[in-house]
């Protein structure tokens, strides 16, 4: 079954063959060794061969380390994920899909680097997705980050699709406002694997004043939301839904300055951004368009590490953000506000044995009116996570739990990970949900919860 569904991503996903063929065909005309440059701390320093090995070395071995020199910078993820719903009215399968991913890194003439990271997808028939296309399988593909990158002595810049993160915090979207989200499987998808990459031009300075970064954003992309018909859909039944699309015209520019201090980080940013989650405006009848404002945010944040405990703080004001808003017989609508976000955390590490991780974060709406739909005038949360390692480290458990205050809503995550060997990784996760407030737009998620599990092979 795996080897057939993998055949079906392959023979389907033409735009992904086609750009690793052609990275393929890059290494194996560069033989160049990987070396660090700049200040990145990821970059691939592998060297192409070892000067110190014996020069009476097999000739076999040496001719099969030449034939894979050219995929050494690559890594492929094989993945099925299955899941259930548990919960009436609607039990049963969830998610029944196969994926393959290829990530991609390597630095060629001392100071240039290439970075990709693309997947396919195959629903199967009885995924939700699928099945809301009415398809025996379906097949998606996506590029979630591919760029070059020249790096030199005191700067660095970047050109192509990429994912900025901005802010300390895990718990709610206080500062990491530039990557847009994929949401189309509500919370069920992990935050890491969840942001989308932009095209963009970026810049790091470097100096003995800080660190400075400047990025300019063409044609921004938005949180993907669920397709209509699929099981986390929650539209407004029978409405139809335009969506703007975005020009050149409208591209975002951000700065950010990071300077540590010993055991102290701190950080300033600011940007013109278009918003990632857009609000309904109605038109005319059943006739609605979905906007994205633009609007300015200005953040800051710090961490302080003292022993084993790492504090950290994000604060940002977002002038004139549109709110979704609920008029004149129920239609909806957009009011401009300002607002504020922070959070406050603290991460505990016992040296290793486990770690804790607790965040607070509040939102304040100023100049509040009723109208505004799904908040109150401060929304405040509490986030929770706790992580413990077993049996030499193959064995991973973690909680996580997040509370809203107002609306008195929670749900609870619960996963074990096991590392069968270093290639082989078997996940296994438990979400629930506690919803009491009819009014939050929650309510009508109350039935979600889910077990699910994920095998992944990697070469």
């Amino acid at each position: 079954m795996m080897v057939t569904n993998l055949w079906s991503i392959i023979s389907k996903g033409d735009l992904l063959v086609h750009i690793i063929a052609v990275m393929v065909l890059l290494c194996a005309c560069n033989d160049a060794s990987a070396e660090t440059f700049g200040r990145m701390e990821d970059l691939n320093t592998a060297a192409a061969f070892d000067e110190d090995e014996d020069e009476f070395e097999d000739e076999a071995d040496t001719a099969g380390a030449d034939k894979r020199s050219g995929l050494t910078d690559f890594t492929f993820t094989l993945a099925h994920d299955l899941s259930w719903a548990t919960r009436e009215p609607d039990p049963g399968i969830v998610t029944n899909r196969s994926s393959l991913r290829c990530e991609f890194d390597k630095s060629f003439w001392d100071n240039l680097f290439i970075k990709f990271d693309g997947k396919a997808s195959l629903y199967l028939e009885n995924d939700h997705v699928a099945e809301a296309g009415g398809k025996d399988a379906d097949v998606d593909e996506e590029i979630r980050e591919f760029y070059i990158q020249a790096g030199f002595d005191r700067f660095m810049i970047r050109a192509g699709k990429q994912v900025v993160v901005w802010g300390e915090t895990d718990g709610d979207v206080i500062n990491d406002v530039v990557s847009p989200r994929d949401e189309s499987e509500f919370i069920f998808m992990d935050l890491e694997d969840s942001r989308l990459g932009q095209y963009m031009a970026s810049m790091d300075l470097y100096s003995d004043y800080g660190d400075c970064l400047f990025f300019v954003t063409f044609k921004p992309g938005f949180n993907e939301t669920p397709d209509r018909g699929t099981r986390y859909y929650r539209g407004l039944g029978d409405a139809v839904v335009t969506e703007e699309r975005t020009e050149f015209s409208d591209r975002e520019a951000g700065f950010k300055w990071k300077k540590i201090f010993d055991k102290f980080e701190l950080s300033f940013m600011t940007a013109s951004l278009l918003q990632n989650a857009g609000v309904l405006e109605h038109q005319s009848g059943n006739v609605y368009n979905k906007v994205y404002e633009r609007y300015g945010f200005y953040g800051v944040g710090a961490s302080y590490t003292i022993g084993s405990f790492l504090f950290k703080i994000d604060a940002s004001f977002k002038n004139d953000y549109s709110l979704q808003s609920k008029g004149i017989e129920f239609q909806y609508g957009k009011k401009e506000r300002n607002i504020s976000d922070a959070a406050f955390a603290i991460e505990y590490d016992a040296n290793g044995r486990y770690t804790m991780n607790l965040e607070l974060t509040n939102r304040h709406v100023f100049d509040y009116s009723k109208e505004l739909c799904g908040m109150d005038r401060n929304n405040t949360g509490l986030y929770f996570q706790y992580n413990k390692k077993f049996f030499n480290d193959t064995l991973e458990f973690e909680y996580a739990s997040y509370h809203q205050f107002q609306e008195k809503n929670t749900f609870h995550k619960t996963e074990l990970d096991y590392s069968f060997s270093d290639d082989i990784e078997l996940s296994i996760e438990y979400v629930f949900f506690q919803m009491t407030d009819r009014e939050s737009f929650l309510w009508n998620y109350r039935n979600e919860d889910r077990i699910g599990a994920e095998l992944k092979i990697y070469y």
